[in-house]
């Protein structure tokens, strides 16, 4: 009886370990989609900044745009945006 009762708390203990484990997956999967989300609203930002500068330096909205992704895009030479 005692293997029986050893066996059974032995699987009791693998299943709370696994479980345990699928939480702590769980918990840094939020926290990496959180990162995620907090970068893409850093990048917005910075971006829609940048945009709105080259608007007040004559750009139109468009252009202004289409500078902004060049640069991100390592279009233009000695450029960078830092986010």
């Amino acid at each position: 009886m005692a293997y029986k009762a050893k066996a059974k708390q032995d699987a009791l203990d693998v299943i709370k370990a696994a479980e345990l484990a699928k939480a702590k997956k769980e918990e840094a999967e939020k926290k990496i989609k959180a990162a995620r989300e907090a970068d893409k609203k850093n990048i917005s930002k910075v971006r829609k900044a940048t945009k709105e500068s080259l608007m007040d330096c004559g750009l139109s909205e468009a252009d202004a745009r289409v500078v902004v992704m060049a640069i991100h895009n390592n279009q233009i030479k000695n450029v960078t945006i830092t986010y």
